[in-house]
């Protein structure tokens, strides 16, 4: 996982933190609509780029280039 990726899984930790925030204080729907869709984009997308981690890292170890996390403990 690279440094970007890192700081982009932070910035979209953060912009859900603000979608629950808006999402809670809102008074009327088009916001909480708002406040809800960000959150699941933003937690969507950590995920996704877990999944795109860990998917790599099953590349890896399938091609024997020795960059997968079994290769590191053995």
């Amino acid at each position: 996982m690279t440094l970007g990726t890192i700081i982009m899984m932070a910035a979209l930790g953060l912009m859900s933190l603000l979608g629950l925030f808006a999402a809670a204080n809102a008074v009327d729907i088009g916001m909480t609509v708002f406040g809800s869709v960000l959150t699941l984009f933003g937690v969507g997308m950590i995920f996704w780029f877990l999944k795109r981690h860990f998917d790599e890292q099953d590349a890896a170890v399938a091609r024997g280039s020795g960059e997968g996390v079994l290769d590191r403990v053995a």
